[in-house]
C-alpha cells in the first residue's frame, strides 16, 4: 500500500526572487534523489491526482501542496526555475516526510452529533435559517406527506423527542399515545413557542422542588413548576384588588360644627346625642370631638378607620404597567 508524504518547506510556500518579489509562474520539478529521473507528484493523499509536470506556482509565487509515494524511496530531489526557466535551487538530497506506510488519513471532523444532538436548543442574535436547526416558533413539523409548515421525514427524532411534552405545549391533533405511528400516520406537531419569552428551570430539576412557581396554575392542569415545557408570565400586568396591599387614603372634610352637651357618633348625616343639636355632614362615618371649654366639636375620622362610603375611583383595565427586565432579542433554535 502506497505512502503519501510531501517535501518539508515546499507544498504552500512563496518562492521569492532575490528582489523579495513573488516568482509568479515559477516551476518546481521533483526527481529521485541525485537522479534525473522524474517521479511523479499528487494533489492528494491517496495518491490518485497527478500534479502536471512542472508544478506551477501561482500568481503570489506559491507552490500548491503536492504529495509524493515513498513506497518505494523515501529521498528526493527538487529543483526550482523562475518562470523564464532560471534556476533558483536545486536540492539534490531531501528526505520525504509523511506516513510510513499507507495512505495518510483523511481528516476526521468532529461529527454534528458530538457538538450537538437532537432537541439541544440555542440562542442567536440573528434571524437567520440554519441547517439541522428549526426555529421554536409555534409552527408545525410532520413526514413528508403531513402537510406541515417543515414536512419531511427528517423531523423524526425531534418528533419522538418532543412528543412526550404535554399536548398544551406541542399539540398533535388525533393524538394516539404512540409516537412513530403518529409521524408516519402523518399527523402534525405544534413546535414550542418561543416567540417573545424567555427560559427558566423547573422548580426541581431532579432535586428537591422549590415551589417558586406555585399558583401559576389551576389544580388539575398539566402544566405544573414540575413539568418541562409549562408556560405562564405576562409582559403586560394589571392590579386586581387582591394585588393591593393594605393601605389607608386621607379625606378631607370641610370643617363644620356642632353645639353638643356630649360627645356623640355621627352617622349618615346626622348627629345624635343627649340635648344635642342636629346637624348635617357628608355621608361619612365620623366621630365628634367636644371641646369641653366651648361645647363645640370638631370632625375626625370614625371609629371604623374607613369612612362608610368612600370607593376609590376605578383605573382602566388596559392601563398596564411593562412587567419586563431589560432584554436583547434573537431567535431560539432547536436542533433536529
Amino acid at each position: 500500500m502506497p505512502g503519501a508524504a510531501t517535501l518539508f518547506g515546499l507544498g504552500l510556500s512563496q518562492q521569492q526572487d532575490l528582489d523579495g518579489k513573488a516568482m509568479s509562474g515559477a516551476q518546481l520539478y521533483i526527481f529521485k534523489a541525485q537522479t534525473s529521473e522524474a517521479v511523479t507528484v499528487y494533489k492528494d493523499t491517496a495518491l490518485t491526482q497527478p500534479h502536471p509536470r512542472p508544478i506551477v506556482a501561482d500568481a503570489n509565487g506559491r507552490i500548491p501542496a503536492f504529495w509524493l509515494d515513498t513506497t518505494a524511496v523515501s529521498y528526493f530531489r527538487a529543483q526550482l526555475l523562475d518562470q523564464f526557466g532560471v534556476p533558483q535551487f536545486d536540492e539534490q538530497v531531501i528526505l520525504a516526510i509523511g506516513a510510513p506506510s499507507g495512505s495518510a488519513p483523511a481528516p476526521n471532523p468532529t461529527p454534528n452529533d458530538a457538538i450537538s444532538t437532537t432537541g439541544d436548543i440555542k440562542f442567536r442574535i440573528s434571524e437567520a435559517e440554519l441547517p439541522n436547526w428549526l426555529k421554536l416558533n409555534g409552527q408545525t413539523i410532520g413526514n413528508g406527506l403531513s402537510g406541515a409548515v417543515h414536512a419531511s421525514g427528517d423531523y423524526l427524532p425531534l418528533w419522538i423527542h418532543l412528543y412526550g411534552l404535554p399536548d398544551a405545549v406541542c399539540h398533535v391533533p388525533g393524538r394516539t399515545g404512540n409516537a412513530a405511528n403518529d409521524f408516519n400516520g402523518g399527523l402534525t406537531m405544534t413546535l414550542p413557542d418561543l416567540r417573545g419569552r424567555g427560559l427558566f428551570g423547573t422548580e426541581d430539576m431532579g432535586a428537591a422542588s422549590v415551589g417558586w412557581f406555585d399558583g401559576f396554575w389551576p389544580v388539575g392542569s398539566p402544566l405544573h413548576g414540575t413539568v418541562a415545557g409549562s408556560f405562564a408570565g405576562d409582559s403586560y400586568q394589571s392590579l386586581t384588588e387582591n394585588d393591593m396591599p393594605e393601605h389607608q387614603h386621607a379625606v378631607y372634610i370641610h370643617p363644620h360644627d356642632h353645639t353638643l352637651n356630649s360627645n356623640a357618633n355621627v352617622y349618615g348625616g346626622t348627629s345624635s346625642g343627649s340635648g344635642g343639636a342636629v346637624g348635617d355632614v357628608p355621608s361619612v362615618h365620623v366621630l365628634l370631638d367636644i371641646d369641653p371649654t366651648t361645647a363645640r366639636a370638631r370632625s375626625t375620622p370614625g371609629s371604623s378607620g374607613v369612612p362608610d362610603d368612600l370607593t376609590a375611583k376605578a383605573g382602566n383595565a388596559t392601563n398596564r404597567f411593562v412587567n419586563m427586565p431589560p432584554f436583547i432579542l434573537g431567535t431560539w433554535y432547536i436542533h433536529i
